[in-house]
């Protein structure tokens, strides 16, 4: 039995990340990227929403006054497999985390 072969066009260009936005890091660089591009919509619409809360950073945030933080979330989840871990755990050596 012979194995028929067919013709495609790749379309997943518009899909690809390019060398010049991710160099390998984490996904860090990409949540950055996506930030900075809607931080103006996002500062414009605070004074719509929320007209007498001023936008700060997380520095300068104040105990007791209310604001507005624009930014990205990271939340540490202890049940999160991690890679690090089970490699060490195969190799007999201190966790890293």
């Amino acid at each position: 039995m012979e194995r028929v072969q067919c013709s495609y066009e790749s379309l997943d260009e518009t899909f690809e990340i390019g060398k010049e936005m991710y160099r390998g890091q984490q996904y860090s660089q990409i949540y950055f990227a996506r930030l900075r591009l809607m931080r103006t919509l996002l500062y414009s619409l605070v004074s719509q929403w929320k007209p007498n809360s001023p936008v700060c950073t997380v520095l300068g945030l104040e105990e007791g006054k209310e604001c507005v933080v624009v930014g990205t979330l990271f939340k540490n989840m202890k049940l999160k497999p991690c890679i690090l871990d089970e490699y060490s755990k195969e190799r007999s050596v201190v966790p890293l985390v």
